[in-house]
């Protein structure tokens, strides 16, 4: 990920701890799920919007026969238009982006990324400009919490389609 929250509980475990599944196990598992009647894919993990090839990953899943793919992402990637448009011409469908502050203070600060918010924010517009659904995740923190009424009010100008807040 290249953020570094203040309350991530992953940090770098999933690289040092946790080897790559491999694609074709990753196939067959997903394979499996839509025989077995699954029909949303959530691709999370990181971030995923850094993996060079999750446009081809996205598109060939989909072609598995999801008819729901959302994206978790810390959502700093999709002030790129291109991003947008290459993930939603892959078969995303549902945007889940993080938003842990209703200003650079409060959001860049629990990121530790200085333009993190000012870059989510531009990702949300872009996306809500494309027609996608896009859904906001806050975890709630001790930096955070008296925000709370704010982070919503942003996300109702913003026009996201659902709030998430989660506890740490």
């Amino acid at each position: 990920c290249n953020n570094l929250c203040k309350f991530c509980l992953q940090g770098d475990h999933r690289r040092r701890v946790t080897p790559a599944i491999p694609m074709a196990r990753l196939r067959r598992s997903l394979q499996e799920g839509i025989a077995s009647g699954a029909r949303r894919l959530v691709v999370t993990g990181g971030e995923p919007t850094l993996h060079a090839q999750v446009v081809g990953v996205v598109r060939e899943w989909r072609r598995l026969g999801y008819p729901d793919v959302l994206i978790q992402s810390n959502g700093r990637s999709f002030q790129s238009e291109k991003v947008c448009r290459s993930l939603i011409d892959a078969g995303v469908n549902t945007f889940a982006l993080s938003l842990h502050g209703s200003n650079s203070e409060t959001h860049d600060y629990l990121t530790s990324r200085k333009g993190s918010f000012l870059q989510v924010v531009k990702g949300i517009k872009n996306l809500k400009r494309m027609g996608q659904s896009v859904v906001t995740n806050t975890v709630i923190t001790t930096a955070n919490y008296r925000d709370l009424p704010e982070i919503a009010r942003l996300a109702v100008f913003l026009r996201v389609d659902q709030c998430q807040f989660a506890f740490v």
